[in-house]
């Protein structure tokens, strides 16, 4: 939000002025697996709670999606999917030896 604005003012600008969306596919039952797990996890335990992509202001870095996912804004306010420690091995091994979803394969 640009600095020296009425309060006003920075409100109409948050609205013409939305945050980047991510485009993703994934498993419903991995989808399923990330939720369950991201309350397992004391980093994402209560993270986007009563927050979706649509609200959101510089202090808010996490929310959830509408399928349960929980993403983080960097710096730059890119959207990034966060990955409970249970399924970091997962993702990794999944990542590097899938034949279809990654240049590894």
């Amino acid at each position: 939000i640009p600095t020296g604005l009425r309060f006003e003012d920075k409100l109409e600008w948050q609205q013409t002025h939305v945050p980047p969306s991510l485009q993703m596919k994934m498993d419903p039952e991995l989808r399923q697996r990330f939720a369950e797990a991201y309350e397992d996890d004391p980093a994402f335990k209560g993270k986007g709670i009563d927050v979706d992509e649509r609200s959101w202001y510089g202090g808010n870095k996490f929310y959830k999606g509408a399928d349960g996912l929980l993403f983080f804004r960097d710096a730059d306010c890119v959207p990034r999917l966060c990955v409970p420690l249970a399924l970091r091995a997962f993702i990794l091994q999944w990542g590097h030896e899938g034949p279809y979803e990654t240049a590894h394969g």
